[in-house]
């Protein structure tokens, strides 16, 4: 599979997976997430994940209210930013979790 975190890093806006049906959450919310990226999706699109919309993304589930949301993000700079800031905090915070978890795991096992 091809790598796209080239496009994601040049993308002003990515429009999560568009479901109206279906469950679980899709990858590209996480690489979005990852790159810092504003992110429009259906709640669909990012169910599962830890985001929440309005703070870390933006939602719309028909669609004159998704398309909305796109056009807020590329027309606002600080509508982007601020979902930017809370997404990356989101995923520091995600991380140093997992990383304290693997840290004292690994200290568990060697002591025993």
């Amino acid at each position: 599979m091809e790598d796209l975190t080239p496009y994601l890093r040049r993308a002003a806006v990515v429009m999560g997976v568009i479901l109206r049906v279906g469950g679980g959450m899709r990858v590209k919310i996480l690489n979005a997430l990852a790159e810092g990226i504003p992110i429009v999706s259906t709640t669909l699109g990012y169910e599962g994940s830890d985001v929440m919309s309005g703070q870390d993304i933006l939602a719309g589930d028909i669609p004159e209210a998704f398309a909305t949301e796109v056009l807020r993000v590329l027309s606002d700079p600080n509508q982007s930013k601020q979902l930017t800031t809370n997404r990356r905090r989101l995923v520091e915070k995600r991380w140093l979790e997992i990383m304290l978890i693997r840290t004292f795991i690994g200290v568990y096992r060697n002591e025993k």
